[in-house]
Order: structure tokens, then sequence, then C-alpha cells
């Protein structure tokens, strides 16, 4: 059975690659995107993940027992790692053996990061996480993208509002205005002879 909102996506006129290209093609975009900002926060790691420790553990929080020991752990193997997988992996290990799953979802670090952000950057610069659509129809997750600038704040925007179908045939996210400007308003020099 076809929802409402599944049939007026499947009739969307950006559908002439299909939903699952226009999603590679997106995909594709964002792990781009994801490497940059990945290279440019990994020698900021240790500092970042440490900030958002400090901050837990002024919210007066108990480490339960060996934490500590897990902690320094995960952070040499985050900052030792040959590659961002294994980042992903090292920071994922945070939660549940350090700090709360509550905590690990809160930005919570300077820049306004979340340590599920990181995971989540570096799992999208390392091949391991492809965006399905419900990702992008999940306002939540569309904002984790904003904030490990993976998205535009006007991209996101436009996600929220119209899930996949804001994206194009060649995964960008083309400005609604834009749009309407190329269809409703003529060149100026057209204005100034009809004049």
């Amino acid at each position: 059975m076809v929802s409402g909102t599944d049939t007026a996506r499947a009739a969307d006129p950006r559908d002439g690659r299909g939903t699952d290209a226009r999603l590679g093609a997106f995909n594709a975009l964002m792990r781009r995107r994801a490497i940059g900002t990945a290279a440019e926060l990994r020698p900021l790691l240790v500092g970042l993940v440490n900030a958002s420790m400090r901050a837990y553990l002024r919210t007066g929080a108990k480490l339960p027992a060996g934490a500590k020991e897990r902690y320094r752990r995960c952070l040499v193997k985050a900052r030792d790692a040959e590659n961002n997988r294994q980042v992903a992996r090292a920071i994922g290990k945070l939660t549940p053996g350090v700090v709360s799953n509550e905590w690990f979802v809160r930005p919570s670090m300077p820049g306004g990061y979340a340590m599920s952000d990181l995971v989540t950057l570096y799992r999208l610069a390392g091949g391991i996480l492809d965006l399905r659509e419900d990702h992008l129809d999940a306002p939540a997750f569309v904002r984790v993208l904003l904030r490990i600038r993976c998205l535009e704040p006007d991209e996101a925007a436009l996600i929220t509002l119209s899930g996949v179908n804001a994206i194009s045939d060649d995964g960008t996210i083309p400005p609604i205005q834009a749009e309407q400007d190329a269809g409703e308003n003529p060149p100026e020099e057209t204005q100034s002879e009809a004049r």
C-alpha cells in the first residue's frame, strides 16, 4: 500500500533517474564533504572529546568501573587510527561503557558537535554509512548532517521540508528560489525592452 506521501514523491519530476540513483549521487556528495571535515577535525579530535568528557563530569555523572581505562583506550585508538573507519569505531565505544547514551548524542563539544556526530562524520568519510530515505525523513538526523557540515543551512531546510525530493539527479540540492526565478521572471534585458 502506498501512502499519500509516497504517491506525491513518486510523481515528483526529479524522479527521472529514480530515488536510488539520486540517493547514490547524494551519498557521493556527502562522502566528499565528510572527508574534508573529517580531515580538518582530525588534529582536534582528542581535544574535542576531552572537552565533552569534562563537561559530562561537571554534571555530576559517575563513571562505571573501568570507564577511565576504557576512555583512555578509545582516545588512543582514535588518535592513532589509520583511517576514518577506525576513528568511528573508537569513538563509538565511548557509550555505554563510559558516557550515557543521552550524553553521547548531546552537542557538548566546542563547535557544537556531539560524540555521536563525530561517529556519523567518520562513518560517512570512511564509506561505512550509506544514507537512506528514512535518514532524510528524520529531522534530528538532518540536523546532524548540518552540524558536521555535510549540509548547508538552506540545504538542510529543503531536505527537512521535502526529504529525498529535494535532491536533484546529480545529488545536489538546488535552491527553490532559483528555480522559481528562472520560471517566473524574464531576463532584465527583456523587461527593459518591454518598457
